[in-house]
């Protein structure tokens, strides 16, 4: 499926549809590898390889919310900063 096939599919479908497309392709969210994570952020019209400077700016704030409301912050959450810190450092490392 190209990226112009997908991104006619995604303006088909509205959120319930694509939900249940999801689910019925990909499976539990628990049980997606990587690329069925980015055909689902496909599928939604979002960047799969976001800027990991700016993405680590997200998930620190969703982690600073998380903390201000006395909420579990989630080890995943955790680990993706880690992954996104790595990627951005690379990135840095690459451009010297």
């Amino acid at each position: 499926m190209t990226n112009e096939d997908l991104a006619q599919l995604a303006q088909q479908l509205n959120a319930e549809q694509k939900n249940k497309l999801i689910n019925i392709v990909c499976g539990p969210e628990e049980d997606w590898s990587e690329a069925t994570g980015e055909f689902v952020m496909r599928l939604y019209g979002l960047d799969s390889k976001p800027d990991p400077v700016a993405a680590q700016a997200i998930v620190r704030r969703i982690i600073r919310e998380k903390q201000d409301h006395c909420e579990a912050v989630e080890p995943e959450l955790v680990n993706l900063l880690d992954q996104l810190e790595k990627r951005a450092a690379d990135a840095l490392r690459e451009g010297q």
